[in-house]
Order: structure tokens, then C-alpha cells, then sequence
């Protein structure tokens, strides 16, 4: 089945992990979302399409809700995402999951992974010993969502931890 990878980046760590399941997947199409936000409705037939993004505040960032609200997919375009963040995917999954089938879709399956920190005024940058070993556990991550992508598994998807969900709902 052929893929197509729609993605916002900020930083780049969700445009690596695009990148590395689109070259583990093979036959994908990799999009800036935000290409995309100037047409009424984005539809796909027959395609897996994979949404992956930062989370933000622990939730979905404002440019994901916006590009997700024009998508129109049949049934046979099965739905994943994998979700980047610096600690707490928080409740991102969730929100993307209600999202979706308040538009009559759903996420199959969704993952979430935690890249080198990048908010540089808060806790400074990552050295490269702890970049290095973050950027092995995300690429070791993305090997093994590959396995269930493909199959067009579905499984309960990454949730995030209790305070990032609590968090997710005050912010």
C-alpha cells in the first residue's frame, strides 16, 4: 500500500522521523502540512496516511488542528501518527483520535517518541552524548512502529503519561 507523510516540523526532529518511515515503509510521499492549509479539502484514496508532528503544550499544535480539519479520507486510507516531544506526548493522541471521528475517521494506531529537548531558554541544549543516544531510542522506536504500520495493525496507540494528560487538559 503506498503511503503519504503529512508533517510540521518546527525544529526538525518531526521532519527526521518523517523521513526515516518514509525511507522504512518505502513507496511514501513525504508533505509539509503546511502546504497544504491553502486548499479546501486534502482527500486520499486507497493511500495509508501517516500525520506526524511535535506536540505542543502537551497537545496538538494549531497548524495540525488546522491541516487535520480539511482531511477527507474513504475507509480504505487507514490513519497513524507519530508524535514528537522533548518529554510528554502528554494527550496529543488522544485529541488527534477525537479530531479525527468528529470527521468520521480514526487513528488506527499512534506513536509517540521523545527527540533531543529543544527548548534551549528553559533547560539549555542536549549535549551530544544525550543527542546522540535520544536520536538511537527514536530511529529504534520508528524501526519497530514499521512492524505495525505495514500491517495496518490496530493497536491501542501511545497515550502519554498521567501529569502530561492532566496538563494537556489545563492548558
Amino acid at each position: 500500500m503506498k503511503t503519504v507523510i503529512y508533517y510540521f516540523s518546527g525544529t526538525g526532529n518531526s521532519l527526521q522521523v518523517a523521513r526515516d518511515l518514509a525511507d522504512q515503509l518505502g513507496e511514501t510521499k513525504i508533505v509539509p502540512m503546511a502546504d497544504m492549509l491553502g486548499k479546501k479539502e486534502i482527500s486520499e484514496k486507497k493511500t495509508r496516511v501517516g500525520l506526524v508532528f511535535p506536540t505542543y503544550c502537551w497537545g496538538m499544535p494549531r497548524i495540525v488542528v488546522e491541516f487535520v480539519s480539511r482531511l477527507r479520507l474513504g475507509s480504505d486510507s487507514p490513519v497513524f501518527s507519530f508524535i514528537t516531544c522533548g518529554g510528554s506526548i502528554g494527550a496529543t493522541n488522544r485529541q488527534l483520535d477525537r479530531q479525527l471521528r468528529e470527521l468520521g475517521m480514526s487513528l488506527y494506531c499512534g506513536f509517540g517518541v521523545r527527540m533531543p529537548g529543544n527548548y534551549t531558554p528553559m533547560y539549555g541544549g542536549p549535549t551530544p552524548e544525550k543527542m546522540k543516544k535520544s536520536l538511537g531510542r527514536a530511529r529504534s522506536k520508528v524501526r519497530d512502529a514499521v512492524k505495525v504500520i505495514r500491517k495496518n495493525e490496530v493497536v491501542p496507540f501511545d497515550g502519554g503519561d498521567l501529569l502530561g494528560r492532566v496538563l494537556a487538559k489545563l492548558m
